[in-house]
């Protein structure tokens, strides 16, 4: 997989300078019992929306969104008028919203109002995990608070304020067990090929599912990348599952990265396979490629299932350009 990121993490010094963005993601403030489809906040709520303007007085806010709701256009107006800002509207149904304003406001702070079912949500979608189900209809005192590190590693943090509420965000039962291999991904090879090209793909900002990703690693499997510098001095690169998250996971979050399969060549004897692979990559789905390469995949099958042993990649280069017999798929 050998993005262009290995080159540029080596030529650079594996810098990747991005600022800290901030997300506080609240739900509105208590509503009033009421057979309006709109109803407005109680005075139990107003008081709690005055207390989340208290509480992030410190910060400096540079938006508010809310959803077309009095309740939490309401919860979220004093945090706006103390920062001199206008509630913007946002559609809760659109799952990339969360990953789309910390494009937006890179190194700045903001606040979204949202309801007990979209909270968790757009929450589930910004960290590609099936972590927190729906919020009981008596909690509104639960503040998260998302910050996107320089290296692109999302957290996040539960704070409580206002009036207590009953025990909020419950995780699902699910997300405590380990993650299971899908059989679409390690059943096949070619299924296994997509995954591995799926996994490492995305836009600017999106997380990737890196659980996903580990799921279809052999134990002590190596990642290795032969590149060539500036100067033309070849450097081989080795690293663990692990280490290949640490170095390139900011690239490909921070950058967008899509890698593309246009070749392949694949030889099996028994339970042993090698893939030659070959790949395009660009910055968005649609955009101008920047870098060609070869992934030569080494896979076991054990247990029922394909593993990654190995893989090595090099990239094209004008003076070792990719044969025409390895752009296709065979």
């Amino acid at each position: 997989m050998r993005k262009s990121i290995l080159v540029l993490l080596l030529t650079l010094g594996w810098a990747v300078a991005q600022a800290q963005t901030t997300i506080y993601l609240v739900r509105h403030a208590e509503k009033a019992k009421s057979r309006s489809r709109d109803p407005q906040l109680t005075e139990a709520g107003k008081a709690r929306a005055q207390v989340l303007k208290k509480l992030l007085k410190k910060e400096k806010i540079a938006a508010v969104y809310s959803t077309k709701t009095t309740r939490t256009m309401d919860t979220g107006r004093p945090v706006a008028k103390a920062n001199n800002l206008e509630v913007q509207n946002y559609n809760p149904r659109d799952q990339e919203f969360l990953a789309e304003v910390l494009r937006k406001h890179k190194g700045k702070t903001t606040l979204v109002v949202g309801h007990s079912n979209t909270v968790p949500a757009l929450l589930n979608r910004l960290l590609q995990e099936d972590r927190y189900k729906n919020m009981d209809e008596k909690v509104y005192d639960n503040l998260v608070k998302i910050t996107q590190r320089k290296n692109g590693k999302i957290d996040v943090a539960h704070i409580k304020f206002g009036q207590v509420s009953p025990p909020t965000f419950p995780k699902n039962k699910a997300s405590k067990k380990p993650y299971k291999a899908l059989d679409a991904d390690v059943k096949t090879i070619d299924g296994f090929i997509k995954a591995l090209y799926d996994v490492i793909s995305g836009p600017k900002g999106q997380q990737r599912n890196w659980k996903r990703f580990m799921s279809l690693m052999r134990k002590n499997a190596r990642m290795q990348a032969i590149s060539t510098r500036p100067n033309g001095k070849q450097v081989m690169t080795t690293m663990t599952p692990e280490g290949y998250i640490t170095r390139s996971g900011p690239y490909l979050v921070g950058n967008g990265f899509f890698e593309t399969e246009i070749g392949r060549r694949v030889e099996r004897f028994g339970n042993v396979a090698h893939v030659f692979s070959t790949y395009e990559s660009r910055n968005t789905k649609n955009g101008k490629v920047f870098m060609r390469g070869i992934n030569s995949i080494q896979l076991s099958y054990e247990k029922g299932r394909w593993w990654l042993v190995s893989i090595l990649w090099n990239n094209e280069t004008k003076d070792t350009p990719i044969p025409e017999k390895y752009l296709k798929k065979k």
